[in-house]
């Protein structure tokens, strides 16, 4: 392309200093920034209704949840309502109410969080054991009581100590 026809084709685009053009150009920014505030408004229209569709949802699956929870109270008490009918004479078994409570084996496997990972299991079960064997002989509570008492605030810790400083003592 030569120098001339450059030079025409510059000519031709419209100048961005040229003062004549000017109001084109103020009644673009003003659609531009009408346009803007439009969008703005559909935005926060959108932002609403996102927030209370959130909280539908939310409501929705509390409701659920409380609904499913209900329902598998239902089932677990439909499950209790059944009766195992024994002869009057025959005694109850010792064995089933010598089992530990939920809370005594909570208590017990959180002390035995204290010891090392590779005794733990082998004193939570020596301690269950023992409680076993305590509840299967018809102790008082007082007496489980005192036994686990025992372990969480002497045995488990002193026990721990001297786990771990042997097992120092091998590594080293």
């Amino acid at each position: 392309m030569s120098a001339g026809a450059l030079m025409a084709e510059i000519d031709s685009l419209p100048n961005a200093y040229d003062d004549s053009g000017l109001d084109s150009y103020d009644e673009e920014l003003a659609r531009i920034e009408a346009s803007i505030a439009d969008i703005k408004t559909r935005d926060l229209t959108a932002a609403r209704e996102r927030t209370r569709i959130a909280a539908k949802i939310q409501a929705a699956q509390f409701q659920r949840d409380i609904l499913s929870h209900a329902n598998q109270q239902r089932a677990r008490n439909a499950k209790r309502t059944r009766t195992v009918r024994r002869d009057a004479k025959e005694p109850k078994s010792r064995a089933m109410s010598a089992q530990p409570t939920r809370q005594q084996l909570a208590l017990l496997s959180l002390v035995a969080a204290l010891l090392p990972v590779t005794s733990r299991m082998r004193y939570l079960e020596e301690w269950l054991g023992e409680l076993y064997d305590l509840r299967a002989e018809g102790a008082p509570w007082w007496r489980c009581v005192g036994y686990i008492a025992g372990i969480v605030a002497g045995a488990a810790p002193s026990l721990a100590v001297v786990l771990r400083r042997s097992g120092r003592r091998a590594v080293d």
